[in-house]
């Protein structure tokens, strides 16, 4: 589904790294388009994080449909590194991380 650009968009650029990884992670252009305009995001080191939120997909249904705001739940858990200049460095999928702790502290104790 292709959807309206706008004009910020038309200045997107894409490392060839972010292509090859849109591609291999099947995450499209228009996710990583909704990503960066409507995503919350947060500074890491010398790059910005794009990612998706309850409160971003609600602004998605208001501003451009449920169609959109589908397609972005699809892709909820992707998320977009972007550098200072601009450009999209990679898009990921955020990762489940399993509560390892009380794994750790059980080991500790058979083993003793």
């Amino acid at each position: 589904m292709r959807f309206k650009k706008y004009p910020e968009e038309e200045k997107m650029n894409y490392t060839d790294h972010a292509l090859k990884r849109c591609q291999q992670r099947g995450i499209s252009t228009d996710v990583c388009s909704l990503l960066q305009r409507y995503g919350e995001f947060r500074y890491t080191k010398s790059a910005i994080s794009h990612y998706f939120t309850e409160r971003s997909l609600d602004l998605i249904e208001r501003e451009l449909g449920k169609e959109h705001r589908r397609l972005a739940e699809k892709k909820r858990n992707a998320y977009l590194i972007e550098s200072q200049d601009g450009s999209v460095i990679t898009v990921c999928h955020g990762k489940k991380r399993k509560n390892t702790g009380l794994l750790k502290i059980r080991k500790r104790l058979t083993l003793q």
